[in-house]
């Protein structure tokens, strides 16, 4: 071989091995999966939600959205949409966990109009997943309404000077993991506010 060519081939490995450096993921896999990629989160279609308004599916199917179920719920009785007063009493809205491209986003449907942002806490599935024994992993996210009683109980000190008493006769947002942490939200004149919850 002459020096010419030893020296080219040497620069080609060279290259080949800092590309791969750089981009670990076109090295070749010992089998060993991450806990993430071991596990299958079920994401059911909007279309599987009769409830659910004509007009929410449509948009929710326009943003490709499925809707991913905690590990521990019957397949009879899906969650992660719920319909609730969340900005006004007797004002119906809908809040749907939207899971696009292994990221959930809650998203808000006004039924009326008195509103705060439509969109909340976009977060990776992946944050999500947690051992239950056995080197099972799981996904544990769910979203929920929660009443103007347990809100109170939560935030004594909720809002400027004190809860709004005046205002507390619609519903707050429970954004949960389950079993490690929850996020209490509350719409106040446009605005989501926010309370530790009881996990």
């Amino acid at each position: 071989m002459s020096p010419v060519h030893w020296t080219i081939q040497r620069a080609l490995r060279i290259w080949i091995f800092i590309h791969l450096l750089l981009h670990p993921a076109l090295l070749p896999t010992t089998g060993a999966e991450t806990p993430y990629e071991r596990q299958e989160i079920i994401r059911l279609n909007p279309t599987q939600f009769p409830t659910l308004p004509a007009g929410i599916r449509k948009e929710l199917e326009h943003r490709d959205c499925t809707i991913p179920q905690p590990y521990n719920r019957p397949s009879a009785s899906p969650v992660n949409v719920v319909q609730a007063e969340f900005a006004a009493k007797g004002q119906r809205d809908w809040a749907v966990l939207c899971s696009h491209n292994d990221i959930s986003t809650i998203l808000l449907f006004w039924g009326g109009p008195i509103q705060c942002a439509a969109q909340l806490h976009s977060r990776s599935d992946a944050g999500y997943i947690q051992g239950i024994g056995g080197g099972q992993k799981v996904f544990s996210r769910e979203i929920s309404a929660i009443t103007p009683a347990e809100i109170t109980a939560l935030a004594e000190n909720f809002g400027e000077g004190g809860y709004p008493k005046t205002e507390g006769q619609h519903q707050g947002l429970s954004d949960a993991f389950s079993g490690k942490a929850s996020e209490v939200l509350y719409c106040v004149k446009g605005t989501w506010m926010a309370v530790a919850g009881a996990d």
